[in-house]
């Protein structure tokens, strides 16, 4: 399933640069958050129930994109870009009361696909518009800090920190531009929803949900 996404999102990718309307550079921030929840494995108890976790982590966001006209206000989208998620800290402290921490951040290089309305009023520089569509995101950069702690209480440490290779999400844009010099300056909200598990600890549930902002140029080609 996984190849065959992979597969889906470069083909349309590629046809978008044979094709392309338009081409859009942005870069901004973004906010994620991490929900985690645990099963009991069996003959153990929780391990949250030893660990503190900062759960909002904060990061650049940038993104490259291509815009192919398809008539009546329609656009298909298709790009990459990067952003940094997972969790800001982990914290643990042992029977002799000593706490130990550790960053659990991790970046990821993805592709997306979405449909994108644009509206502009008449005679008006200014024009709205909504994108929403699929986005596949894999993990890059060397392994963070959690996942290969050595020090005691590594066991905490590295289910919470070690990432699934690939994350499935919802990408939404929602924007405002205004018509400047040979192409457009524009500034949108942006909200990465995550629709598969980030961790690879099998009796972890971890999703995450992101909320930023951006500003970007566009130029017609």
């Amino acid at each position: 399933m996984q190849k065959i996404s992979l597969i889906i999102l470069l083909s349309i990718l590629t046809i978008g640069l044979f094709a392309q309307n338009q081409i859009r550079l942005k870069a901004g921030f973004l906010s994620s958050y991490t929900y985690v929840a645990e099963y009991q494995q069996p003959g153990q108890g929780f391990l949250l129930d030893s660990v503190e976790l900062d759960k909002r982590v904060f990061s650049p966001l940038a993104s490259l994109d291509i815009d192919i006209d398809l008539g009546k206000n329609l656009y298909m989208v298709s790009g990459f870009g990067y952003s940094r998620r997972g969790l800001e800290e982990i914290e643990n402290t042992d029977i002799f009361g000593v706490t130990r921490s550790k960053s659990a951040r991790q970046n990821y290089l993805g592709l997306h696909i979405q449909l994108k309305y644009y509206y502009r009023f008449k005679d008006s520089k200014i024009g709205l518009f909504l994108a929403s569509g699929p986005k596949i995101d894999f993990a890059i950069g060397p392994a963070n800090y959690a996942e290969y702690s050595l020090a005691p209480g590594n066991e905490y440490f590295h289910a919470f920190g070690s990432f699934n290779v690939v994350e499935f999400l919802w990408y939404t844009n929602l924007g405002v531009s205004y018509q400047l010099g040979p192409g457009e300056l524009f500034f949108d909200i942006n909200m990465l929803n995550g629709l598969s598990r980030v961790l690879r600890n099998s009796h972890i549930v971890a999703k995450s949900l992101s909320v930023g902002a951006a500003i970007g140029y566009s130029v017609y080609l």
